[in-house]
């Protein structure tokens, strides 16, 4: 049976596991932002000469099929699904607004505008108090929408954007898909029967907690299984970490996705 907490309401029945020690023993700032940070530290960093670039650049160029293209290069062990995964991931986990490819930019001062805890703020936000706009009037459910065949839609305002914790959520169809199932899917579990009479404050809290960790399930048992040898997944929990690296801490997980 659920106890009561110390206010005399009814506990919220835990599904099952425990949350990861230490998650969310991590600082946190005024912005909700994390930050990030280097890789290899001790290492100069890497100058290479605009040949070397220009070359690589040709490398990565994909001709139009003709037919007799040389499988060597595809890889058929990974579906094309765990691309838009892959994207999805790293929208959760790194938003970099402020830097320029033009410019020389310092890492350690740069700003990650998402956690990178896989915390699903790229579809939670700040939360119901402070981004009331993404909730339904009982700060419990995410809002869904409508597209024009009445079919289930990311919630959008009057000029079609999508209402999210982060607008690259809606860059295309795949990955709008994804979010919308991820709300529809919290939806669902603080429907479930356990979170009768429970407060709306604590159900909201104990469905997110659910969610999140589904998806974290998913990403280190499907995703990082996908791309990572079991003798790399021996190594410290990508869990564990409120830093992320700045180096390919996009192409990482969107462009790495299929590599």
């Amino acid at each position: 049976m659920c106890g009561l907490d110390p206010a005399g309401e009814p506990m919220a029945r835990h599904f099952h596991g425990s949350e990861l020690r230490g998650l969310n023993a991590v600082s946190r700032s005024p912005l909700f932002e994390g930050r990030f940070g280097r890789m290899f530290r001790n290492l100069p960093p890497l100058l290479p000469d605009d040949k070397d670039l220009e070359e690589l650049a040709r490398q990565m160029v994909e001709p139009e099929p003709t037919g007799d293209e040389d499988p060597a290069g595809d890889n058929p062990t990974i579906p094309a699904g765990f691309t838009y995964f892959g994207q999805f991931v790293d929208h959760d986990l790194t938003f970099d607004p402020t830097s320029q490819l033009q410019r020389d930019n310092d890492p350690d001062a740069l700003v990650d505008f998402r956690t990178p805890r896989f915390d699903l703020d790229s579809v939670y936000g700040r939360g119901p108090d402070d981004q009331p706009f993404l909730y339904d009037e009982d700060g419990v459910h995410l809002l869904i929408g409508h597209n024009r065949a009445k079919e289930d839609d990311l919630p959008r305002n009057v000029r079609g954007r999508a209402l999210l914790g982060d607008s690259r959520n809606d860059e295309n169809l795949i990955v709008s898909q994804l979010a919308l199932g991820v709300i529809k899917y919290h939806n669902k579990v603080v429907d479930a029967p356990p979170f009768t009479g429970v407060s709306a404050e604590r159900r909201f809290d104990e469905g997110r907690r659910i969610v999140r960790w589904h998806y974290q399930w998913a990403v280190i048992h499907d995703l990082r299984s996908s791309r990572v040898s079991s003798t790399g997944r021996n190594g410290r929990s990508c869990l564990s970490s409120s830093r992320s690296p700045r180096t390919g801490s996009g192409t990482a997980w969107s462009v790495g996705s299929m590599s």
